[in-house]
């Protein structure tokens, strides 16, 4: 937090470096005219939240979940590049989760990069925003853990489900479903298509076969 405050002072001071204004008041400005309205642009834009947060779908999460928790095992614990990495273990930062996509061979011209990046920070928005307090299953019986989860640059488990679950919106939109409701995509998408996939990967690569994380 100390780093993005420092960084925002950066910004401040360099957008409004020929005015006469403080460093604080610098800063008030860059806040009120560009950060606060573009981020409630932003949460107000994510039409797709209200969807994610319904019944159906949070069933749809909850029927996989322990099919899906080995395969976020796995990545989470992928980048031994550092102590630190070494020590996040239970969580995915953005490195792992571009080589949980790379390995699923799920980039195409609907989920870019820079798509994936976008996703990864909003699953990463504090759930006060994101969800609006409507918490889901795993996050009401592991509530205590979850609200350790303090780290902006990871994602838990129960944020990485709901990553998997944007990242089937955007590679299947509402115009490619056929008239079928999202909860009836996800499922299928999940069930008959990401996990069976993921499955064969990780049993490669007990095996020795596949890429490596950073290869």
């Amino acid at each position: 937090m100390c780093e993005f405050i420092n960084a925002l002072l950066r910004v401040a001071d360099a957008t409004f470096g020929e005015s006469a204004l403080t460093l604080v008041q610098r800063a008030e400005e860059l806040l009120e005219r560009f950060i606060v309205p573009y981020a409630q642009a932003v949460l107000q834009q994510d039409s797709f939240g209200h969807t994610l947060r319904s019944r159906r779908a949070q069933a749809v999460m909850d029927k996989y979940r322990k099919e899906l928790k080995p395969i976020f095992d796995f990545y989470a614990a992928a980048d031994t590049t550092s102590a630190d990495a070494r020590e996040a273990s239970a969580s995915l930062n953005l490195a792992e989760v571009l080589y949980f996509i790379g390995d699923g061979e799920l980039f195409d011209a609907k989920l870019l990069y820079t798509e994936v990046t976008r996703l990864f920070t909003q699953c990463n928005l504090p759930d006060e925003l994101d969800e609006y307090n409507q918490l889901t299953k795993e996050f009401r019986v592991l509530e205590e853990w979850e609200e350790n989860d303090e780290d902006e640059n990871e994602i838990c488990y129960n944020e990485f489900c709901k990553f998997l679950a944007r990242i089937c919106n955007c590679k299947i939109p509402p115009e490619s479903r056929g008239g079928l409701p999202f909860e009836t995509t996800l499922d299928n998408w999940l069930g008959l298509q990401m996990i069976p996939f993921y499955k064969r990967v990780l049993n490669d690569k007990v095996r020795g076969l596949g890429k490596t994380f950073g290869a």
